[in-house]
């Protein structure tokens, strides 16, 4: 078995998860959102690891990694994702800055495979379920869209 690289754009659309072996395929920018793309990480510089083949099969990239393999930081991707339900966070009148803070503190926490993902998932649905829908929406739509391979599809819907 042996991975290809992975070209995959600043807000975690795979664009092409076989550079070496399609070289073609490979695009500057996102056809999808227009974005820079790039093929490491952006912290240590080794490529992003694509699509797994043998001699006899081909496991495509379904969903871009969130944290690089060699040196643990996060991808850009990631951190655009928490930013922006950060920002979200702040921006919500409804929400007294405790529950403020617990929600922005338990974002990084949806993103790693540890224990604590669980308590951060409950946490976070428990205070979405108090707000308007267009804010949870908003929520959802941030974290489904870029941690799809996490949290909260394993978890399910938060309202």
């Amino acid at each position: 078995m042996a991975y290809d690289i992975a070209q995959i754009c600043l807000n975690g659309h795979i664009t092409n998860d076989s550079v070496n072996r399609y070289p073609v395929d490979s695009k500057n920018y996102c056809d999808t959102c227009g974005s820079k793309t790039i093929k490491e990480c952006q912290s240590c510089k080794v490529a992003i690891q694509g699509a797994m083949y043998s001699e006899y099969s081909y496991e495509a990239l379904e969903n871009p990694p969130s944290y690089c393999i060699h040196c643990g930081d996060a991808f850009p991707w990631i951190n655009l994702a928490l930013e922006a339900a950060e920002e979200l966070a702040n921006i919500i009148d409804e929400l007294g800055e405790h529950d403020k803070k617990i929600l922005t503190d338990s974002l990084a926490e949806l993103v790693k495979d540890t224990p604590r993902r669980e308590v951060a998932v409950i946490k976070v649905k428990s205070i979405l379920k108090g707000l308007d829908s267009h804010f949870s929406d908003g929520f959802k739509n941030i974290l489904y869209n870029v941690l799809s391979n996490l949290s909260l599809k394993r978890y399910g819907d938060p309202n």
